[in-house]
């Protein structure tokens, strides 16, 4: 069993999904993995055109030889694998939409969590910045605010053997934000001038070596 695993290159209203890439399993066994901005050296690239053309290269694999494509989508409500194949069309990659499952952005998550872990039973948490739009408030075509909507931002799993379950989520609403939002905002606090600069702060911050220095210092507004 072949599958490549990938992310949308963009969403329905052409936001381009960053940090593109894809990873080719061969009878559940990771076999290789490439992100986007390693082939093209445009940091954050999104895309996953070069990243599976590369993968199918190395495996001397053809589009046809893969059995499974399992898309991700973000910052929209979930595609259909219809969409799906139209997109990688446009990518130069004819896939049948029998053959594509899209997977919600937190399961994608929470899925990449658990397998590798080792553990055969475990509640899984997904803290995200957002994932997928769970309704359609403002949602249009060429309507970029997809913050207006109500998106997902913790989400809670039960993984045991080779199932995991949604259990439930915060119920956020429209322009509430989590704890991947908290991060977020602190990383714009600390001089980053982008939220992509979040995994870099979390980099650093192995680094500190004085805990609770800044325990006092008031970053938020607290409400009731």
């Amino acid at each position: 069993m072949k599958i490549i695993g990938f992310n949308l290159a963009k969403t329905h209203y052409d936001l381009p999904l960053d940090n593109g890439g894809a990873c080719l399993m061969i009878d559940g066994e990771i076999k290789m993995l490439i992100n986007e901005e390693r082939i093209n050296r445009k940091q954050y690239a999104a895309g996953f055109k070069k990243s599976i053309e590369y993968i199918l290269d190395a495996n001397k694999l053809k589009p046809e030889d893969i059995d499974l494509w399992v898309a991700s989508s973000c910052l929209e409500t979930k595609r259909t694998s219809e969409y799906v194949a139209t997109q990688m069309k446009e990518y130069g990659l004819n896939v049948p939409k029998e053959k594509i499952v899209v997977n919600d952005h937190h399961f994608a998550h929470a899925y990449s969590a658990y397998f590798p872990s080792g553990f055969n039973e475990a509640i899984v948490i997904v803290l995200d910045g957002d994932g997928n739009v769970i309704n359609e408030i403002q949602e249009k075509t060429n309507d970029k605010n997809y913050w207006l909507n109500k998106i997902e931002h913790n989400s809670y799993y039960v993984a045991k053997g080779k199932k995991i379950n949604f259990l439930e989520d915060d119920n956020l609403e429209a322009g509430e934000n989590g704890f991947g939002g908290a991060y977020r905002y602190f990383t714009y606090f600390c001089g980053f001038p982008g939220y992509k600069f979040a995994g870099k702060l979390m980099g650093l911050s192995a680094y500190g070596y004085e805990r609770n220095r800044f325990k006092n210092l008031e970053v938020f507004e607290l409400e009731e």
